[in-house]
């Protein structure tokens, strides 16, 4: 086995680990986020003692981590919607094209858009706070960069997979 290919599996490896930490960290905010909207009703609809400051850790923190930090576990799972009704038509070969190949260039741009989009948004909100809690947006924020890095990373060791099975079926 070459080198570069042992390099390769080393990588798409340590990015698999890297994804399963992410998916479960996302998992934590799911649970997060249900607890914490059980304390909101309780302390609300039985106590009478609305908090109101739920409402901002929900929305700015935790709901941003949960989708992107699951979204390159996602990816690695094949969980993504995919709509393959043209596709499944085709011959097995231009399937790994478009559905290997394109589809993983096209998760390679968007996610470099989503990474750039975030940087200039955690950039712009460096100093800005929630309203209520007056947390740093920064901090949520930043979710959205970083997750969309493991993403690119993920489509990236995908468009090579597909590339090498492409490769493999010619011969």
């Amino acid at each position: 086995m070459d080198s570069s290919v042992r390099g390769i599996k080393a990588v798409a490896n340590w990015l698999e680990h890297l994804q399963r930490w992410a998916a479960l960290a996302s998992g934590l905010f799911i649970i997060t986020l249900m607890l914490i909207t059980v304390y909101e009703v309780v302390m609300r609809y039985l106590l009478r003692l609305p908090t109101g400051r739920t409402q901002e850790v929900e929305q700015y923190y935790l709901l941003v981590g949960v989708v992107f930090f699951a979204i390159g576990f996602t990816l690695l799972e094949e969980g993504h919607v995919t709509i393959d009704l043209v596709v499944s038509k085709l011959p097995p070969r231009a399937q790994i094209v478009m559905d290997g190949v394109i589809a993983s260039t096209v998760v390679i741009v968007f996610a470099i858009l989503l990474i750039w989009g975030g940087v200039v948004l955690a950039a712009r909100h460096q100093t800005a706070t929630t309203p209520v809690t007056r947390m740093p947006l920064f901090v949520g924020y930043i979710m959205i960069p970083i997750g969309s890095f493991l993403l690119l990373l993920q489509a990236v060791i995908r468009l090579i997979k597909k590339v090498s099975l492409l490769r493999s079926t010619e011969t």
